[in-house]
Formats: C-alpha cells, sequence, structure tokens
C-alpha cells in the first residue's frame, strides 16, 4: 500500500497533503523534522553513491 501511495504522489502530486514522517521505537512514536528527514534524505543520497560506486568496480562478463 505503501509503495502505491508513493507512486500516486509522483504521479498525482495534488493528490493528499503533506507527509508527516515518524521514527516508531519502544518508546514511542517521534516526529520527524523537515531537518531531520532531509538528513535522512541526504544519507540515503551517500548510500547511493556508494553503491554505485561498488557496482562500477565489479568486472563486467
Amino acid at each position: 500500500m505503501a509503495e502505491q501511495a508513493g507512486a500516486l504522489r509522483l504521479t498525482a502530486p495534488s493528490v493528499g497533503g503533506p507527509i508527516d514522517v515518524y521514527r516508531l521505537t519502544a518508546e514511542g512514536a517521534h516526529a520527524l523534522s523537515d531537518e531531520d528527514v532531509e538528513q535522512v534524505r541526504e544519507r540515503v543520497r551517500r548510500w547511493a553513491e556508494l553503491d554505485n560506486e561498488a557496482l562500477d568496480q565489479l568486472p563486467r562478463s
């Protein structure tokens, strides 16, 4: 269901409102600020760069 909602937001951005992101732990739910979300996005971007660099090093057959 989450993938469908994400796809819908990409193809019809006027559907729905802002998305709230929460971190769920045993201690409870914590809403992430815009700054928190941007930090996560940056980590994901860096992970993707490193992943691509590693894949580029694999031998081609």
